[in-house]
């Protein structure tokens, strides 16, 4: 419960800003490209941490890296509302708020690697992800009502920023690393999870050897296919739906999708947990046929989507769309933990790093499209191509025996 609300805050903090942005461009007179630097400028700072904090989390364990991830971004978000009216400055703080944010994944994965056995690895690990959507639709869902209620755009980021700050307090007395450093564990609990895990002993760091293996290249392709299309909606989503009529006081709708995210995407770890456990259905199929589910539907959502401009429909086709997208989930993204569980951190790491890739470059290039064109169509086309690449590349090279031992 604690992580899940750990990650609630960190998406929400991280996308809070799609809503505020819609205000701050018009007090600031930004345009589209400039818009797309500001979405775009979190992603640097979440890039450059990625690996470090796979390395960290091994060495030093969840508790300490993430505890200072959380103390870290909650500040800058704070600080976001405080220093917007210079456009450089509030660049370089979001790329602060990325740079926190970007060790919480590999934190994740290694702590589900390290307290999670292989019979209930999809449904916990998925759970605990869940959250993420849970933040994003929280993200979009109360800044609208923070806005109304408090001091403008601004105080999305003193609410978010400033229960960030007090929830560490939380986080430091409930969160263990390792079901070795909880104090309140039993040791028959700790005898179940490591009979059904490899040896706890701490690995070293195989980078070159990562990157010579079809199957990682499996899971970073479809990382970088899967974060194309979801960095889009997490960033554009509320814009776009402005553009097709969606009043201010009506974005609180843009929560749907992602609240349709979390339930769908725990959908798929219970599924994928019987599938392995009761069916015996080998697990390379369990997770390419999850990926399939999931990057089918991206593909047709934001192929549907540039030929609608009615906004009942576009949001029905966005929250069916991202609903089962979500069953990523319990393809590619568990699918570290299936190749090398002791090496869980830095696989999420290195995968992140190029997944994150789309969250700079594909604003960026969002924004200009815009620009130039005025239209989403191109931007839409470009993501569903991701996804079926993605989908594609999965299917032939993805792997779930352990690989790195």
């Amino acid at each position: 419960l604690v992580i899940l609300v750990t990650l609630f805050i960190c998406y929400a903090d991280r996308t809070n800003i799609s809503v505020a942005i819609v205000h701050m461009t018009s007090d600031y007179n930004w345009n589209a490209t400039r818009q797309g630097i500001v979405l775009s400028s979190f992603f640097y700072g979440y890039a450059a941490s990625q690996i470090p904090g796979g390395i960290l989390v091994t060495k030093y364990g969840t508790k300490q890296i993430l505890g200072t991830a959380i103390i870290g971004w909650s500040l800058m978000t704070v600080l976001t509302g405080l220093v917007a009216r210079s456009f450089p400055t509030l660049v370089t703080v979001r790329i602060l708020v990325g740079l926190f944010e970007g060790v919480v994944i590999p934190c994740i994965h290694q702590l589900s690697a390290d307290w999670f056995p292989i019979q209930e690895r999809s449904r916990t690990t998925v759970f605990m992800y869940s959250a993420g959507y849970l933040g994003v639709a929280g993200g979009y869902g109360l800044s609208p009502l923070i806005m109304r209620s408090f001091f403008g755009w601004r105080a999305i980021f003193f609410v978010f920023g400033g229960a960030g700050l007090l929830w560490f307090i939380v986080f430091y007395f409930f969160v263990f690393s390792t079901p070795e450093d909880h104090p309140r564990i039993s040791e028959k609990e700790i005898i179940h999870i490591r009979n059904n895990l490899p040896s706890p002993d701490k690995p070293r760091i195989l980078f070159l050897r990562f990157l010579s293996k079809p199957a990682m290249w499996a899971i970073i392709v479809a990382h970088f296919a899967q974060n194309y299309g979801y960095y889009f909606l997490l960033s554009w989503l509320a814009i776009y739906l402005k553009s097709i009529g969606v009043k201010d006081n009506q974005l609180i709708v843009t929560c749907l999708p992602f609240l349709s995210a979390f339930i769908f995407s725990n959908i798929s770890g219970w599924i994928s947990d019987a599938l392995y456990n009761k069916a015996k259905i080998p697990l390379v199929y369990i997770r390419k046929s999850m990926n399939g589910v999931s990057f089918l539907s991206g593909a047709i959502l934001f192929w549907l989507l540039q030929s609608v401009k009615d906004i009942p429909l576009a949001l029905l086709i966005t929250t069916i769309g991202i609903g089962l997208n979500s069953f990523a989930q319990s393809g590619f993204m568990v699918n570290h933990i299936d190749i090398g569980r002791r090496y869980a951190g830095q696989l999420m790491g290195i995968t992140n790093v190029v997944g994150t890739i789309p969250g700079f470059l594909g604003n960026l290039l969002t924004g200009f499209i815009l620009q130039q064109t005025g239209s989403y169509d191109i931007a839409f086309y470009l993501c569903s191509a991701m996804y079926t690449g993605g989908l594609l590349f999965f299917t032939v090279f993805a792997k779930a025996e352990t690989i790195f031992e």
